[in-house]
């Protein structure tokens, strides 16, 4: 039978509290969104976004913030309240379903269905998701890109297998508030 002295059972709890302390000094840093300099709460707060991208393609879509002063904080949409094409031969179908922030900046729009873009050609591509960044500390606007494949049926010989395209994401606000986002430990 193995016996476990004092010592070595104090050396045990101390390692284990070590470890405990440096997890949680660890600890991913949250981000915390807010409107005018006040934290908002999740679950209600309602807001607006714009995304545009190639062809003078605009989709604006409500929703709300699912979690906030997270990590990972997520915002969902409803189907777009305005969704256009400005440029010749462009349109679009499907809608931004979620964006998910990091406190490291980095975010993802989702969508659901996928999106497709249709340029001249015709060519269509299809998108599951965009990834971006924004300025973490500032504000929530987010730039980045997203790749899609080429939807085969009905295009044009000339069309590329996968095409990328530039985004911005904009919240356009329900009112003229400012939201922002910060990051604390």
């Amino acid at each position: 039978m193995r016996r476990i002295t004092v010592t070595g059972l104090s050396l045990a709890v101390s390692v284990a509290m070590a470890l405990a302390g440096s997890t949680a000094a660890l600890a991913a840093p949250k981000l915390v969104l807010s409107e005018n300099g006040i934290q908002v709460p999740a679950g209600g707060f309602a807001l607006s976004y714009q995304l545009a991208f190639d062809g003078g393609c605009l989709q604006e879509s409500q929703g709300q913030l699912l979690i906030n002063a997270k990590p990972t904080d997520k915002l969902e949409f409803a189907p777009p309240i305005e969704s256009e094409c400005l440029e010749s031969g462009y349109s679009q179908t499907g809608v931004l379903k979620k964006i998910t922030l990091k406190s490291t900046g980095a975010a993802t729009l989702s969508f659901s269905p996928k999106l497709e873009i249709t340029e001249p050609g015709p060519c269509v591509y299809s998108f599951s998701r965009f990834t971006g960044t924004f300025p973490a500390t500032i504000e929530v606007d987010i730039e980045g890109s997203g790749t899609g494949k080429l939807r085969h049926k009905g295009a044009a010989s000339s069309c590329t297998s996968t095409r990328t395209v530039e985004f911005d994401a904009v919240e356009s606000g329900i009112t003229n508030d400012i939201f922002g986002s910060e990051v604390l430990p």
